[in-house]
């Protein structure tokens, strides 16, 4: 910003009075005249604080960001590619960061309603800044709530291994469940047959009993690790 400051220059005039044979006869040194000048003074701008500084960062890797990546839906391309691409930018530049995941449109969910990711990067100390890595914008709280709630990882190795936690955690899930389903039925069908047929259904009874408690297992030691990511993140 540049500061115009009005000095005043007083620029001594001689008044001269020559007579008629040339000579001089008399010199007045006294002020005649005086003229304005003006006199531009430079200010520096302000620095920028180091939180803003930051928020700036984030928004050009926001916009940069969107402007070089296309987003594709199905897993081809999507949200969790690009907050781990975004993480490690603002990593580069030197921005502590952890990714969220959740829901943007409800205020009230549970895990299986998780269906967006987005980062949450941090400009000043416990300040936080959301980060819309598939519209490369920036999220105010006072624009959505939502993107400050959720649930946090610290980098992207955690979501990688959540993700692929919780696809195994549904698979076993649905495969115990289908196990137990399938030993009560025999059981049921083993209680109201008569005795040779209890000795025809004995061994298959045992070797569902057999797989339905190693598909129990499997599922419970999936459900611990899961736990654990979420709570270690």
């Amino acid at each position: 910003m540049r500061k115009k400051t009005l000095a005043t220059v007083v620029t001594p005039l001689f008044l001269v009075l020559i007579s008629s044979s040339g000579c001089i006869i008399s010199e007045n040194p006294e002020l005649s005249a005086s003229e304005e000048s003006y006199q531009y003074v430079v200010e520096p701008s302000p620095t920028p604080s180091l939180e803003e500084q930051k928020i700036s960062i984030c928004e050009e890797i926001a916009q940069q960001y969107y402007e070089t990546h296309t987003y594709f839906q199905n897993n081809v391309f999507d949200c969790d590619n690009m907050v781990c691409d975004v993480w490690n930018m603002l990593k580069t530049k030197g921005i502590n960061a952890k990714i969220a995941v959740g829901n943007i449109d409800l205020d009230e969910y549970d895990m299986d309603d998780w269906d967006h990711a987005w980062i949450l990067a941090e400009v000043a100390p416990d300040t936080w800044l959301a980060i819309e890595c598939t519209g490369g914008r920036i999220v105010y709280k006072d624009d959505n709530p939502r993107y400050y709630t959720g649930h946090f990882f610290n980098n992207p190795k955690s979501l990688r291994d959540f993700n692929q936690l919780y696809r195994d955690y549904q698979i076993q899930l649905n495969e115990y469940n289908d196990a137990v389903d399938f030993y009560n039925a025999l059981v049921n069908e083993y209680n109201n047959a008569d005795y040779f047929t209890q000795l025809s259904l004995k061994s298959g009874l045992e070797v569902a009993k057999l797989d339905m408690e190693k598909k129990e297992r499997d599922f419970y030691t999936t459900k611990a690790k899961l736990e654990a990511v979420l709570e270690y993140g």
